[in-house]
């Protein structure tokens, strides 16, 4: 009896596992979903982790169709109930992978936005308000390495906002990202002066991994 009610317990936890997992309305390509490509990665030449080409292929086959599902997967997090029921299932190893966690389903946005590259686009002002919301914009950040001067510019704003949190954010992720240098250096260099000194240290951080400053700056601001 015991066991019959140990498994109906799984059964009920896997149901609410894929309640909170799912990504509504995932688009497909050649029968598979967008999830189950961005699974599928590799180690390339360097040693680094990448999807594979048929993947690659597959999410830009998919184009901005893939930008809901990928954004879905970007906001995603753990709630007490998920957290708990993998704590549970962790001793039934092929259990546990069927609850893929925060940090995977985030994972793979990241890989889907860096393989549409610049199609992706219509999805940055979204991703640029998550990376300034909250601490943990790890992801988000990630989620930009493909950014163009237009979410630059809405990051380098978050130099001005009246939190300072959301200014330590902005400077943090210029730093990390550090395209479109003639826009974020003027900004980082302003920063610098900035009232709360977490900001102004943040700024100074971010400035140095751009290297010598003058070669970013604009003629007439040095």
């Amino acid at each position: 009896m015991r066991k019959l009610l140990v498994s109906l317990g799984i059964g009920v936890f896997l149901g609410l596992a894929f309640a909170l997992t799912k990504t509504p309305s995932e688009p497909t390509y050649n029968g598979k979903r967008l999830g189950e490509w961005l699974a599928d990665r590799r180690f390339n030449e360097r040693g680094q982790i990448v999807l594979s080409e048929p993947s690659v292929e597959a999410v830009r086959a998919i184009g901005t169709k893939a930008l809901p599902s990928l954004l879905t997967m970007l906001r995603s997090s753990d709630s007490p109930t998920k957290m708990k029921l993998a704590v549970l299932l962790a001793r039934y190893p092929h259990l546990c992978r069927c609850i893929p966690t925060n940090g995977e389903r985030r994972s793979r946005a990241v890989y889907g936005f860096r393989a549409l590259g610049a199609d992706a686009k219509p999805a940055f002002p979204d991703i640029v308000k998550m990376v300034l919301a909250s601490d943990d914009y790890g992801d988000p950040i990630n989620a930009l390495t493909r950014a163009d001067q237009d979410a630059i510019t809405l990051l380098a704003r978050g130099l001005e906002d009246k939190d300072p949190k959301v200014r330590v954010r902005a400077a943090f992720a210029l730093g990390c990202l550090r395209q479109a240098p003639s826009i974020s250096v003027p900004a980082l260099t302003r920063a610098v002066s900035d009232p709360d000194s977490r900001v102004q240290a943040g700024a100074a951080g971010s400035l140095g991994c751009y290297g010598p400053i003058t070669n970013h700056i604009p003629t007439g601001q040095q």
